[in-house]
């Protein structure tokens, strides 16, 4: 199989939280014949400090963490540099756990979209 580079992927995404059980943050979904790798991923809140930080992969309503953090800090930047590949259908999520409402969170990622060929 032959991946052919189709864009350099430096995405954020950004929100405030609306204070319930779980806030998400998510990429795009990877278009069919397409992959996503992700080499470099952050995720703050800006407000507070919340119970827990996982980051892995959504598909069809289903998440699967790959990395957790406990008990984030307000203010706190987490990095993962970890390859993390994301395939047709999915999406790389964010879920943060216990903010409070009116909390500015975000996630910033970056890797590369290919193009899968024959």
């Amino acid at each position: 199989m032959l991946l052919t580079l189709k864009d350099i992927y430096d995405a954020e995404v950004a929100k405030t939280s609306a204070g319930e059980d779980f806030d998400l943050l998510n990429s795009i979904v990877v278009d069919p014949g397409h992959l996503l790798t992700i080499q470099l991923v952050s995720v703050e809140n800006r407000t507070n400090a919340y119970t827990t930080l996982q980051t892995g992969i959504t598909s069809g309503g289903n998440f699967q963490a790959l990395l957790d953090e406990d008990a984030p800090a307000a203010e706190g930047v987490y990095y993962f540099r970890w390859r993390i590949l994301v395939t047709a259908g999915h999406m790389l999520t964010s879920k943060l756990i216990g903010c409070t409402a009116g909390d500015y969170i975000r996630m910033h990622m970056q890797g590369y979209l290919y193009e899968l060929g024959v």
